[in-house]
């Protein structure tokens, strides 16, 4: 999933030679109240994220609600915990009972008979909130 500022600058610049779709978010992002939400906007939206994962894999999400600078803190934040040693990304290693912290590199396996994923992960659910957080701004 990727987010762009403006759903007809991707069409120009990307559908051109990408089949990825643009989904627009405007009637559902956040900035929009769950009262203002109504049913066929959702309908339409849901159908066109099932289609975009059952063709492509992909989408891109515009009008969203959520600023740039928003996401341009997350990331920096996010590459300063993933780039810290594994010594210190282990003080918020996930447990076996709960999907909150630090997964390590092939700690996981999509295929239980093929070699651990090469990828390392942060999870968060909120039910499973245990304030481990690396940093407060984490």
């Amino acid at each position: 999933m990727c987010f762009a500022d403006t759903t007809e600058q991707l069409r120009k610049d990307t559908l051109k030679e990408n089949p990825i779709p643009v989904i627009d978010f405007s009637k559902l992002g956040l900035n929009v109240s769950q009262n203002a939400c109504d049913e066929d906007s959702l309908k339409t939206v849901g159908s066109q994220i099932r289609d975009a994962f059952s063709k492509s894999g992909f989408c891109y999400l515009t009008n969203y609600g959520i600023q740039q600078t928003e996401i341009d803190h997350f990331m920096e934040v996010s590459k300063q915990f993933f780039y810290q040693t594994t010594e210190e990304k282990n003080k918020c290693v996930r447990g076996t009972e709960r999907n909150f912290g630090w997964v390590a590199v092939e700690r996981e396996h999509l295929n239980p008979e093929r070699p651990g994923d090469l990828k390392e992960a942060f999870n968060y659910c909120p039910s499973d909130d245990l304030n481990n957080w690396p940093t407060p701004e984490f």
